[in-house]
């Protein structure tokens, strides 16, 4: 079975991210050629002295992400100097695993929608410069078929982990406690993970076993738990907690911290019921409840009212100074004032009712509500990021011309000190200075060119199409790349 290869954007990707630091001599450009072929075939070895130069080794299953170009037949156009990440294929994963070793200076190692077999921990535990660990949407061979679990138990790595990412695997369940025993060190800083049986297995792997950590993700299936290993671990300044148990009581919805726990925290990202146990007497400058549903006018499901919200904000050691908030909330009377109260606000994440396309449409069909929305909202504001209620894999609608105007009329009506705002989680809108001296322009930003590029290239063959704004979406395609069909999407008209 033949798996895509990479596209040539990919390529120039990985040449553009390799301008940081890099053993004494960096590899010719033959050499290194080379090492993009290794990085875009189904399996070509590199040489031992080339693998000195990658720091992040990424292995991912393309396949997907249907190409009918092969990057051997194309050429090899980019002048690469010094080459340090490297993405390959589930096809040679298993080829591959036995030669992580040779990867000496690789500080970073990912692994996306990929199928593994246990062993691939073992093989990690001797890479010598590994420290970040990112493990997503993957899946294993049953640990009873193939018998290699059992070794994780008695493994060490060589430099101990700092930063380890576990997101929706599959067939690790029954080693989790041996991937703990491997990874859960006081080395370790950031731990995230969006499964409760993972957390719970680094959670009470043993007492003292991650006392350095700052960052910790994780959903809660159990509240006494996570408390207990909150109230042991005073380092975390980063904490972000998912879900909550399903079923829980109100009344019982408690981490139960004593005063004294968290004494560094400053960014929470949680249910609204936690915050009175997370944020008073803590030096809480960055709180996102933005994700949980928070509705003004239900207080009693576990939710905090309006104003209980802005009084507990209130009572951090510190000025909040990035908040996410659901948009709902500030439509209740008399939020607007407390909103302002926040006088050194800079970040604002709004999470909207709605989906996207919903909005695009009330942003067209109702100008008139445009004009509802007070000015100087919040004057203090640089950055707003707004979010929509749909899932994090949706495709989002590239509609510039709305977005524009939502831009333009109404996100800085209300926040009228802003100078980037956000609508999509892959463009940006940056303000800059107009020629006349009394105006300002917004312009559109890509700042996920890949991501973007395969969003618009999905809908080829679709009734689904893009509005562009001078040229932003369109400009992401070479002039060989806009077939019709291609241009169609973008709404470019065909001259031929």
């Amino acid at each position: 079975m033949k798996y895509s290869t990479t596209s040539k954007l990919d390529r120039r990707s990985l040449s553009a991210s390799a301008r940081s630091s890099s053993p004494t001599s960096s590899p010719s450009v033959d050499s290194s050629n080379e090492l993009v072929k290794f990085a875009c075939t189904t399996f070509q070895k590199p040489h031992d002295h080339l693998s000195a130069f990658v720091r992040v080794l990424r292995f991912v299953d393309l396949s997907s992400e249907d190409s009918d170009s092969d990057p051997d037949t194309e050429g090899d156009e980019e002048n690469i100097q010094t080459i340090q990440t490297a993405s390959v294929y589930r096809d040679i994963l298993f080829q591959l695993c036995d030669i992580l070793t040779h990867f000496y200076n690789v500080t970073e190692l990912i692994f996306h929608h990929a199928m593994l077999k246990l062993d691939v921990f073992l093989h990690m535990s001797f890479m010598n410069s590994l420290s970040s660990v990112d493990i997503a949407h993957c899946e294993f061979d049953d640990p009873a078929a193939d018998g290699t679990f059992l070794p994780i138990h008695h493994s060490n790595p060589c430099v101990p982990w700092r930063s380890l990412r576990l997101v929706a695997n599959k067939g690790y369940e029954t080693c989790l406690d041996a991937l703990a025993g491997l990874a859960a060190t006081p080395a370790l800083e950031s731990f995230t993970t969006t499964e409760w049986e993972v957390a719970l297995a680094f959670l009470v792997h043993e007492s003292q076993a991650m006392t350095g950590l700052k960052t910790l993700h994780i959903p809660c299936g159990d509240l006494r738990v996570v408390g207990q290993f909150l109230e042991a671990t005073p380092t975390i300044i980063s904490l972000t907690i998912t879900r909550l148990p399903a079923g829980t009581p109100f009344s019982e919805r408690h981490l139960r911290l004593p005063r004294t726990a968290l004494p560094s925290l400053h960014t929470i990202k949680c249910a609204p019921v936690l915050l009175p146990e997370l944020v008073p007497g803590r030096p809480v400058s960055s709180v996102d409840v933005s994700d949980f549903g928070q509705r003004p006018d239900m207080p009693g499901d576990g939710r905090l009212s309006v104003d209980g919200l802005f009084a507990t904000l209130r009572r951090s050691s510190v000025p909040i100074r990035s908040l996410g908030i659901a948009s709902a909330v500030l439509s209740k009377p008399g939020a607007e004032t407390d909103f302002r109260n926040f006088a050194q606000l800079e970040r604002m994440t709004m999470c909207m009712s709605g989906a996207q396309d919903l909005f695009v449409h009330m942003i067209k069909d109702m100008p008139s509500w445009l004009n509802t929305v007070r000015e100087g909202h919040h004057p203090t504001v640089r950055t707003v990021d707004v979010r929509f209620c749909q899932p994090a894999e949706a495709v989002p609608v590239y509609d510039l011309d709305a977005d524009r105007i939502a831009v333009a009329e109404l996100f800085t009506a209300m926040f009228t000190g802003a100078t980037t705002i956000t609508t999509s989680p892959y463009i940006e809108w940056r303000k800059h200075a107009s020629v006349r001296r009394d105006s300002v322009v917004w312009k559109p930003v890509v700042i996920a060119r890949d991501t973007v590029r395969t969003h618009i290239l999905s809908m080829v063959g679709t009734y689904k199409a893009v509005k562009d704004y001078e040229g932003c979406l369109s400009g992401l395609f070479e002039d060989k790349e806009l077939t019709l069909p291609l241009k169609r999407v973008l709404g470019i008209e065909d001259d031929s």
